[in-house]
């Protein structure tokens, strides 16, 4: 087991001494926390850390280490400290994961009750309650508008968040508590310790979407993830300060998913179409709306009173996205195709009408349709079509009207899918076709049969 190999002699052999002895603190006094394992076999393991520094700065550490036959352990270590390479934050996690397979060997040493006692003690210890009240912590809202001169995943409006820790002079300060110093403030226990645990699993949803595991200090909220507003529900819950920042308002955190609809109100000049997002009895959309990730799973809402966070009902792609970003209302002329227009966007989104000033059209149930249209009472066409109410359109010809997902099931409850292609049938066919396959498709409810010039 490569976890075996990762002794101390066998650590300090990459490592200068003055290094060892240094890493050697960092690994007992907590400032190491519990390293994430991204791969374990016999003969490889790569994991990575944090570790706090001793400017109370928290780097990130990767380790890589390989038993190489002839040559012994190759143990490479990258951390984002100025050192980089082969530094203390390095030495200290490989310490950590030596020492957790030492302690996992102790279980096969015959021990008495009371020293099983004290290690189920200690294994424990990191639940018990803190002796004493601690502080609590908070997150910072900062609303960032687009610029014509950012960057293309810029030109949008976004949100960023980081966490604050309480101040001397101030209620709530940035520095000493970035993002990647969370988890070992939470080893320290310096702050309330649920949450810090929020803090923490943010921070985990930042560094698994992060290329090299490096957390920034200002990240945009669709850096966290679709988890992200389950996230804040919890930090809410947890008594974590939400701060906003100019020209925010109060930030809440809705607990019900919004949905994309289409509103669709009477006009003047016809039926009025708005894409939005329904909350609180209105539409939101246009520079009102402030959509995360891409496709984007969360979304802000904003207003004069402040920003409301909510997670999306299904994930939007860009053209949806565009939709909501879109200001601009549709009119449709009154018409008889006007409802059809409605049952297409049907298909696609909720309908609705907020004022009740349009009658929503029901669905178009579609029926097949079997043609038959005699030449002579020796020749016959089949043509099949899909009518849908009024509307009658050629199976394999394409319509605004069809419905695939509506017309899949009943092609799934013939006894035989059809050759949906036009035929034409002559002589002993045709007996065929009148005395077996037509009698087949009129006792079948999904069918309708239309003769066309019929022989007598």
């Amino acid at each position: 087991m490569i976890l075996s190999h990762l002794t101390r002699d066998a650590i300090a052999r990459h490592f200068d001494p003055r290094t060892m002895e240094r890493a050697g603190i960092y690994a007992s006094d907590g400032s190491v926390s519990t390293p994430s394992l991204q791969l374990l076999e016999p003969d490889l393991i790569k994991a990575v850390a944090y570790v706090t520094g001793s400017a109370h700065a928290s780097y990130v550490v990767s380790l890589r280490a390989e038993m190489v036959a002839g040559s012994g352990l190759d143990l490479e270590t990258r951390c984002n400290c100025p050192i980089a390479y082969r530094c203390k934050h390095g030495a200290a996690v490989a310490l950590v994961l030596g020492r957790s397979f030492s302690r996992s060997e102790e279980g096969f040493q015959t021990l008495s009750w009371e020293q099983h006692l004290a290690n189920l003690v200690d294994d424990l210890g990191d639940l018990a309650a803190p002796l004493h009240d601690l502080p609590g912590v908070a997150l910072s809202f900062t609303y960032l508008a687009s610029s014509p001169r950012s960057y293309y995943y810029e030109q949008h409006p976004r949100l960023r968040l980081r966490p604050l820790r309480p101040g001397a002079r101030q209620p709530w300060v940035k520095s000493g508590l970035e993002w990647a110093e969370v988890p070992s403030a939470l080893a320290r226990q310096t702050y309330d310790l649920e949450q810090l645990a929020v803090l923490r699993d943010l921070a985990e949803c930042l560094s698994s979407r992060s290329a090299y595991g490096y957390l920034v200090s200002d990240p945009a909220l669709e850096d966290f993830g679709p988890d992200v507003v389950a996230l804040l529900r919890r930090a809410r819950s947890a008594g974590v300060v939400f701060v906003p920042t100019a020209p925010l308002g109060e930030i809440q955190i809705l607990d019900e998913a919004l949905e994309l609809v289409v509103d669709a109100v009477a006009g003047s000049d016809g039926t009025v179409l708005t894409t939005g997002l329904v909350h609180d009895d209105r539409l939101w959309r246009g520079d009102e709306v402030l959509l995360c990730g891409e496709p984007a799973h969360s979304v802000g809402l904003l207003d004069e009173q402040g920003l409301r966070l909510g997670a999306l009902a299904r994930r939007l792609p860009a053209g949806p996205m565009q939709a909501l970003r879109s200001a601009e209302p549709i009119v449709i002329p009154t018409t008889e195709a006007a409802p059809n227009h409605l049952r297409r966007l049907g298909r696609l989104v909720q309908i609705t009408s907020h004022d009740a000033s349009i009658a929503l059209p029901e669905p178009l149930i579609p029926t097949l349709q079997l043609r038959v249209t005699w030449a002579s009472s020796q020749e016959a066409t089949l043509t099949w079509h899909w009518t849908y109410g009024e509307t009658c359109v050629g199976a394999q010809e394409s319509h605004p009207l069809r419905d695939p997902s509506a017309e899949r099931p009943i092609l799934q409850r013939l006894p035989q899918r059809p050759d949906l292609a036009p035929r034409t049938v002559t002589g002993v066919d045709v007996l065929h076709l009148a005395l077996l396959e037509l009698p087949v498709w009129r006792e079948h409810a999904d069918v309708e049969v239309v003769e066309i010039d019929a022989p007598d």
